[in-house]
């Protein structure tokens, strides 16, 4: 029985199990920044049913908090040159990488404390202004973290030189 299926089982191994094999420590950051930002999307369904449903804002207010929360991603390549050319605490990359997810951090807990209406958030402002704040540091956390990801990748990949038309490693 066993040998019947070997052929699958060497095919599984091949497609699945080898790229997982070959991956190198120093990538695991880079696929786990990425990963996260990935994962993002599936809460953000949950987020649009709870905009229409529990949030009591306008057409007006939620395309202008989709504006607000863009405004980083335009932002993006001036960020990059910031990640590239200041090094934070005697590191290049990594204080970026903590410093975007503490901006995610903050914006979900923002969003939490406006999703369960608690006082320790609600006195800073309406759901409005908070949802706003929000939006804003959790966009400007996802792009640090996505530039600082883009630049490490030329770090992680080894280099190549192309000698007499032979590509060495």
């Amino acid at each position: 029985m066993k040998k019947k299926y070997a052929w699958l089982l060497h095919r599984l191994d091949t497609v699945f199990l080898t790229p997982i094999r070959s991956i190198k420590k120093r990538y695991v950051p880079l696929l786990l920044i990425y990963f996260a930002y990935g994962a993002s999307a599936i809460s953000s369904v949950a987020l649009t049913f709870w905009q229409k449903e529990g949030l009591s804002l306008s057409a007006e207010q939620l395309t202008a908090i989709s504006v607000w929360a863009f405004m980083p991603w335009t932002l993006k390549m001036v960020i990059g040159q910031l990640v590239d050319h200041w090094p934070l605490f005697g590191n290049k990359r990594q204080s970026y990488v903590y410093i975007g997810g503490f901006f995610i951090a903050l914006g979900a807990i923002t969003l939490a404390g406006l999703a369960g209406q608690h006082d320790w958030i609600m006195w800073l402002g309406s759901e409005y202004w908070l949802y706003l704040v929000s939006s804003v540091l959790t966009a400007t956390g996802f792009v640090i973290q996505d530039v600082t990801a883009d630049t490490m990748t030329t770090e992680v990949v080894e280099r190549t030189e192309v000698k007499n038309g032979i590509l060495s490693l």
